[in-house]
């Protein structure tokens, strides 16, 4: 048996919110059952509940093998539903990579993954706390996140940070190598390229 080249190293809630909805609490009557909990006498079924998700992450800007994640994930009732609870919640833990290629082909497997062990502990952290409601506590089902939008929306985003990230950079070190030209400011397109071309060509011969 091998480790999983991702490690999730600790997590913390940042927000939880926990609600018994007002019109169905009105409209029951609770009778004592066995054990500590609470059981609703009249309802039979529970309508289907309906989830929101949002989260996102990245690596870290100086250690590539160190990710930061979030998950959020929000109850979506309609007003007529007898579903019992509101809730919300956003977790965000934090992971050490040992993927091959963090920022390359091995991205969307390493999103989804810990996209996915974030989302296992939330519903144990959902699941803990409704439980000590008047109703069952909510077991969330289980999803997967392999061709989730979420995954590809922050997917997206990070791409866009990191070249954004290297614009500035190269726009830096440009700045740097022309200080000495009297022309420096008339031409900065060709400045960068080259600045550009010069980082690839010593990265290919490394």
């Amino acid at each position: 048996m091998e480790l999983s080249p991702l490690q999730l190293e600790g997590y913390y809630v940042k927000s939880l919110e926990f609600s018994l909805r007002p019109s169905v609490e009105e409209a029951s009557t609770f009778s004592a059952a066995l054990g500590l909990q609470y059981l609703p006498s009249e309802i039979q079924e529970i309508d289907p509940l309906t989830i929101n998700f949002n989260g996102g992450g990245g690596p870290n800007s100086e250690d590539i093998s160190r990710w930061r994640f979030h998950l959020q994930l929000k109850s979506d009732i309609p007003t007529e539903s007898n579903y019992p609870y509101d809730f919300s919640l956003e977790i965000v833990g934090f992971f050490k990579v040992f993927f091959d290629e963090p920022l390359g082909k091995d991205e969307i497997v390493l999103r989804v993954n810990a996209t996915s062990l974030l989302y296992s502990t939330a519903r144990e952290v959902v699941a803990s706390a409704t439980s000590r409601g008047p109703y069952p506590g909510v077991m969330l089902p289980a999803v997967s996140f392999a061709n989730s939008p979420l995954v590809d929306r922050a997917k997206e985003l990070e791409k866009k940070t990191a070249t954004k990230t290297k614009r500035q950079v190269s726009t830096a070190s440009a700045k740097k190598v022309t200080k000495k030209k009297a022309s420096t400011r008339q031409q900065p397109p060709k400045i960068k390229e080259g600045v550009k071309n010069a980082r690839r060509s010593k990265k290919e011969k490394s």
